[in-house]
């Protein structure tokens, strides 16, 4: 039987949090429409913020 919650994660790089978190969104709203996946339906969109490297 198929876990009942599960979690996607990605790697994005963009200009702003809203920026990135429209980009997953986008992408898991591809993912739910592909009928060779099984029924799932998105909960939430979340986006942690990272720092970008200053180099020294």
């Amino acid at each position: 039987m198929p876990p009942r919650h599960f979690v996607l994660g990605f790697y994005l790089l963009s200009d702003s949090l809203a920026q990135a978190e429209e980009w997953a969104t986008t992408v898991c709203r591809r993912l739910l429409e592909d009928p060779s996946l099984p029924a799932a339906r998105l909960l939430s969109v979340g986006v942690p913020l990272v720092a970008p490297l200053l180099s020294g």
